[in-house]
C-alpha cells in the first residue's frame, strides 16, 4: 500500500508530469490519495518547509484510511442472493 511514497516523493522532488494513477501502477483511491497530498504538500510548503517526516507520516495514514475502507466494503453483504 505504500506505493505512493515514491510518487510522492517524486512530486516534492520536483518532478512534474508523473501521468496518470494508472501509468504508475496505483489504484483509483491511491490516485486520489497522491493527489491530495500533492495539494497539502504545495499548502504547507506555501508557508515554509515540510516538517521532518511529514511526507512519510502522511502516506501512512492515507494508505491506513484506503486499507480500512477497502476491508469495510469487502465486508458489507453485496446483496446478491
Amino acid at each position: 500500500m505504500l506505493s505512493i511514497g515514491p510518487w510522492l516523493q517524486t512530486a516534492l522532488d520536483g518532478g512534474t508530469d508523473l501521468g496518470d494513477y494508472q501509468e504508475m501502477g496505483l489504484s483509483s483511491a491511491q490516485g486520489g490519495a497522491l493527489r491530495d497530498l500533492q495539494r497539502r504538500a504545495a499548502a504547507l510548503r506555501a508557508q515554509g518547509p515540510l516538517p521532518a517526516g511529514w511526507a512519510a507520516e502522511e502516506v501512512r495514514r492515507s494508505c491506513a484510511a484506503i486499507a480500512a475502507a477497502r476491508a469495510t466494503a469487502t465486508a458489507r453483504p453485496t446483496g446478491w442472493p
